[in-house]
């Protein structure tokens, strides 16, 4: 996301596929399960960029009440 929010096209190469911010999400989601709360900025960036409707407060509704690799795809794809 990094790449496509600084250059404004998609990382040519895909990008990394497990960097600093994906070690760090994994720790926090293995140790505290709250892992879901680094996911909210990244879906307001989605929603900016897209013109989707939506807001953080509903956000924070969907990610903490659905299973982690439900919240997670929704958000990457």
């Amino acid at each position: 996301m990094n790449h496509l929010r600084d250059k404004g096209y998609p990382h040519p190469e895909g990008g990394e596929s497990c960097g600093s911010d994906c070690m760090v999400h994994g720790l926090i989601t293995c140790f505290t399960g709250l892992g879901w709360i680094l996911q909210i900025p990244l879906r307001n960036d989605v929603r900016e960029r897209y013109r989707v409707r939506g807001s953080g407060g509903g956000d924070w509704l969907v990610l903490s009440l659905t299973p982690v690799p439900v919240n997670t795809t929704w958000t990457l794809y």
